[in-house]
């Protein structure tokens, strides 16, 4: 018998299946449920695309010269979840999003809260407007939400420094909203979280799948700048929002959303969750703006560093409230020149540098003409 332990007792040998090919022909998981939900949503008024109707067959294996990736009805959910559709009253595209009653409970009300009136015409509200709320046949845990056709904040990229400030005042300015003097709303802070109407850059409809290209899928999808054409920035996912009707103090268990660490989770013990919402915001700008956009040598954002050391700073209270934040941002934006706020950013790796720099400086000087505003607001 050997004395060496290990090959007395040699490691298990742990079979690994083997994943499934993926096939662009076939439906995932819960895209099949989505597809078995197509006669229902027509008939409701949302119609899916061919490849979720009743015996869709991949146009790709009738036309053997078509490449799938390049198919149309080849283009898969980018979050299972979430699905395009048609609105069959006037043609619109709208995204249909799934969630559960019983592990969301606040979702639907505090997304509907926003939605009303007078709450929904507020300009400061930068909450997404829910259209329509679907009660799924034969599940009652589930429901669909009906909102308007976004995209990512930061797609296109930013092409000047007041582009990207444009977006970061408008979402700190959404939680200050003028309708709600008396009601405070915690929500899940994160980059994927924060939205664009994008319409106003494309004059052709992006694909709301795969959104660098148009909505018929024969192009790239071409788009104009936030400068030239300002944008709203929007809020989205309420299933950890939750609505106070005072301004507090109140004690919550810390929530793992958006930030995975901050110091409140650390300290596992009930807190006001306020202070928890600024260190994320502080978070978001550092992870989508000063980690991309920053080039230390040329004109950046790097004037940001000190308010988000201010926004996640360990000890909560000596974090600023929102209205501070607010007031913070609104005089750091006041201090910076129109050169400064028409310079442009860009991420590490843009390997295209020289030729965006013969692009950027011609519409840089037209805008100063025309006394188009450095900092675009819709």
């Amino acid at each position: 018998m050997s004395d060496d332990p290990a090959k007395a007792h040699p490691p298990r040998q742990v079979s690994i299946p083997a994943r499934k090919p993926f096939r662009r022909d076939e439906l995932s998981g819960l895209e099949k449920w989505w597809g078995d939900q197509y006669e229902w949503l027509k008939a409701s008024g949302y119609e899916l695309r061919a490849r979720y109707a009743p015996g869709w067959v991949a146009s790709w294996l009738k036309n053997m010269k078509q490449a799938p990736e390049k198919s149309e009805d080849g283009i898969r959910l980018r979050y299972v979840k979430v699905i395009d559709a048609t609105r069959t009253r006037d043609g619109a595209t709208v995204m249909l999003k799934w969630t559960r009653k019983s592990k969301n409970p606040d979702e639907r009300a505090v997304h509907s809260f926003f939605s009303e009136e007078p709450r929904a015409s507020d300009p400061h509200n930068h909450c997404l407007r829910l259209l329509d709320v679907l009660d799924v046949p034969g599940d009652d845990d589930r429901i669909i939400l009906v909102m308007p056709l976004v995209r990512p904040h930061d797609s296109p990229r930013y092409d000047t420094v007041g582009e990207a400030l444009a977006c970061i005042m408008q979402v700190f300015e959404s939680r200050v909203c003028s309708c709600l003097p008396d009601l405070h709303l915690r929500r899940d802070i994160k980059g994927n979280n924060i939205m664009m109407d994008g319409s106003p850059l494309y004059k052709r409809p992006f694909h709301p799948q795969q959104i660098d290209m148009t909505l018929d899928f024969k192009s790239s999808a071409r788009h104009s700048t936030r400068t030239r054409n300002p944008v709203r920035y929007y809020l989205i996912d309420f299933g950890l929002s939750r609505l106070f009707d005072d301004p507090g103090p109140h004690l919550v268990w810390p929530y793992i959303g958006g930030v995975k660490e901050f110091p409140e989770i650390i300290a596992d013990e009930p807190c006001d969750p306020f202070p928890m919402d600024i260190f994320c915001l502080g978070v978001w700008i550092q992870e989508d703006f000063l980690e991309v956009c920053v080039e230390k040598k040329r004109d950046s954002l790097e004037f940001l560093e000190p308010f988000v050391k201010e926004l996640t700073q360990p000890e909560a209270s000596k974090r600023p409230r929102i209205d501070e934040a607010v007031a913070r941002l609104n005089t750091i934006a006041g201090t910076l020149s129109s050169w400064k706020l028409r310079s442009r950013t860009r991420a590490h790796s843009d390997y295209f540098k020289h030729l965006r720099f013969f692009v950027h400086w011609p519409n840089r000087i037209a805008y100063i003409i025309t006394r188009t505003p450095a900092i675009p607001m819709p």
